[in-house]
């Protein structure tokens, strides 16, 4: 499964990258929203902090939910 996390936070996002690689999951990361953007077709599910910097995690949700379904935590 492919997990896309989108977490500013670096110390987040590495920590959260290490424990879902550890169980096996194959994860994409990415630190904005506009780079999210780019990547999430290739996901299963998709891990959204809601405050990024510039784009928030709630626009991303929205142009995500224009073209996909993929699920969102």
């Amino acid at each position: 499964m492919n997990i896309l996390l989108i977490e500013d936070e670096p110390a987040v996002r590495q920590g959260t990258e290490q424990f879902l690689r550890q169980r096996g999951f194959v994860v994409m990361t990415a630190p904005s929203g506009e780079e999210a953007l780019e990547k999430f077709t290739r996901a299963d599910v998709v891990i959204l902090d809601i405050m990024l910097p510039g784009m928030s995690g709630i626009e991303v949700l929205r142009r995500i939910r224009q073209t996909s379904d993929v699920p969102v935590l």
